[in-house]
């Protein structure tokens, strides 16, 4: 049983089907600020289960906050990727740093993998809101993983028990493909290449 957000009852503003919700962050942004640094925000709860939902092939949808943590487990795969491929942390600063300043795509951009669930924008407004929105979250994400990964109060062990799921992909996405996820009231979403399989097969 994969597990879903525990915000999806919360109502906030939304930018392309992307739930704005407030995070903990001293990093420059649009995001709501939320005070209560005990209280667990959106990307507390997006690391806390993300090493049961990476192996998850299948995910449905059940609230906007589930959009979201889509969202944020393929980011930490990605992430946990970039520290396996540069350990140190010197070098994985810079990595990181540099990917914490790439564009987030267009709701509707081919090849996102956030194609299937983001909704497109109804004017340029909101799909910058939506690309601001989530580069706040990566690079605040990014900070978390960094400090839980090399910060004093974990162990060797635990950073490679972490750095493992770098190889799993969620519903086998990346940070650049195509979505495969399924929700009540939507079709299933198959990813570019298994469309291209299958029309191969349907030709021969």
């Amino acid at each position: 049983v994969s597990y879903h957000s525990a915000f999806n009852s919360v109502k906030v503003e939304l930018a392309c089907g992307i739930p704005i919700m407030p995070i903990k962050t001293k990093i420059r942004g649009i995001a709501p600020i939320q005070m209560d640094d005990k209280k667990e925000d959106i990307i507390d709860e997006g690391i806390k289960l993300f090493r049961i939902n990476v192996l998850f092939k299948n995910y449905k949808i059940q609230g906007d906050a589930d959009r979201l943590l889509v969202f944020l487990t393929v980011l930490i795969q990605r992430i946990l990727e970039i520290i396996t491929a540069t350990p140190k942390k010197e070098d994985a600063d810079k990595n990181l740093a540099k990917f914490a300043m790439e564009q987030i795509p267009q709701a509707g951009e081919v090849g996102f993998f956030l194609g299937g669930i983001a909704t497109k924008a109804e004017n340029e407004a909101e799909n910058q809101k939506f690309k601001d929105y989530l580069k706040q979250v990566k690079a605040e994400t990014i900070r978390r993983i960094v400090q839980m990964l090399f910060g004093s109060e974990i162990g060797l062990m635990d950073m490679k028990y972490w750095l493992q799921f770098s190889k799993r992909k969620f519903m086998g996405l990346s940070m650049l493909s195509l979505i495969h996820i399924s929700e009540p009231t939507r079709p299933l979403y198959i990813s570019y290449a298994v469309f291209c399989l299958k029309k191969k097969n349907a030709k021969n």
